[in-house]
């Protein structure tokens, strides 16, 4: 079976309704708006449903706003579909969103993050002093040349985001952006300043960066539920690495998008799916990656339309907790005809003590059994009728029954 990533989008994916969906279709979307306007302090949802495009895409209300969005389209996903990913990434905000997706962070305490993440970027600079634009057409390296030559340390631009071999954003000092586009324009090469209230990804970023450090050491982090890929390393977080180390770092070194998803492409990915407004992501995975496939996920129909694609992926993941229980009951009443004393005790007391514990570890997280969970119900639950003797057209019986 394919192994899937999901990947988050970050800040300029945002529009006006974005969400609404959700909310009218999906209890969890009522719940985690209302979960961010109490934690937020104001009224999110009507931000998002209602509000005019200029305010919503001031950064200390669009990181808020996205995450939330993304949260609530990877819940939903996990509610209808629930293929697990060997992998999250995230695009600048949405590493965010990939780290509260994998359990790292709290969606309560990353909201209040983000917030304060936003108000340092949006605040920390003065907005006439930076700027950023997209470059279509130019390579990293021949780009990154002409930065170094232009850049100085009153007047810095840098590469802020590598997003795919077509695809780059500078940022940096007004008049420094300014020279390299036009020297870029002098070669033919497409530009296009984006509307962003500060230079980000940029060393004007560092001092918002080390009062980010201050908010990040206010909370607790906990374990991952899978690995998360890393903007600055383009490699996932190791679990010795410093969450707030990176975090801060990300703030002002560029986003190696592009890296990361050749780095996914290493490891077998083939297959993601974007989850959060539009599909910003899927496009940039097209440019780099001719041979992936992208799904992303922007709506009702659209999630429709994936579960069709992903076909029998699907199937896995319909297994319910309900039938995880079921196999247990199975194992743990079939008639035995197996007297030895320590076959029973090794391979049918102990292993359905296993698929007790793995049921109970369903439970906690109240999420859909993982295909590996499944996988491994199933071996036990073969196990033990072996161990029990059972006759083998009994075992088909069994066997049909539950699948």
């Amino acid at each position: 079976m394919s192994k899937l990533a999901f990947l988050f989008p970050g800040q300029g994916s945002q529009y006006v309704g974005m969400g609404k969906e959700y909310w009218n279709s999906y209890g969890i979307a009522k719940e985690l708006f209302e979960e961010a306007n109490e934690t937020l302090g104001f009224n999110l949802q009507k931000m998002c449903f209602n509000s005019d495009i200029s305010t919503l895409t001031q950064t200390m209300n669009a990181q808020p706003a996205i995450l939330t969005v993304s949260v609530i389209t990877f819940k939903i996903y996990m509610q209808e579909i629930g293929i697990e990913p060997a992998y999250l990434a995230g695009h600048s905000l949405g590493e965010y969103s990939a780290l509260v997706c994998s359990g790292k962070i709290a969606f309560t305490d990353a909201l209040t993050i983000v917030r304060k993440r936003g108000e340092l970027m949006q605040f920390t600079t003065d907005p006439k002093m930076g700027a950023m634009a997209a470059v279509i057409g130019e390579t990293k390296d021949v780009l990154e040349i002409l930065c170094n030559q232009i850049s100085t340390e009153q007047q810095p631009v840098v590469i802020a985001c590598h997003n795919s071999p077509t695809q780059n954003v500078i940022s940096g000092h007004r008049e420094a952006v300014h020279k390299v586009i036009e020297k870029l324009k002098d070669w033919n090469i497409k530009t296009a300043y984006l509307k962003v209230s500060a230079p980000f990804h940029s060393p004007l970023m560092l001092e918002a960066s080390h009062k980010l450090v201050s908010e990040l050491s206010k909370y607790k982090y906990n374990h991952w539920k899978w690995p998360v890929i890393s903007n600055v390393t383009a490699l996932p977080y190791g679990y010795n690495e410093s969450l707030e180390v990176l975090l801060q770092q990300q703030m002002v070194a560029p986003v190696r998008w592009m890296d990361t998803l050749l780095y996914l492409q290493q490891q077998g990915i083939n297959e993601m799916v974007e989850l959060g407004p539009k599909k910003v992501l899927s496009e940039l995975v097209m440019q780099t990656l001719t041979s992936a496939h992208t799904y992303p996920i922007t709506d009702s129909s659209s999630l429709q339309e994936i579960r069709k694609e992903l076909g029998g992926m699907a199937a896995h993941s319909q297994k319910s907790l309900e039938w995880m229980e079921a196999c247990w009951t199975i194992a743990v009443t079939t008639r035995n005809r197996n007297w030895n004393d320590e076959e029973y005790w090794n391979d049918v007391v102990v292993n359905c003590n296993l698929m007790r514990e793995i049921i109970g570890d369903v439970e906690k997280v109240k999420a859909p059994p993982t295909l590996e969970q499944i996988q491994k119900i199933q071996i036990l639950l073969e196990t033990v009728l072996s161990a029990k003797k059972l006759p083998i057209e009994e075992k088909k019986r069994i066997k049909k029954e539950i699948n």
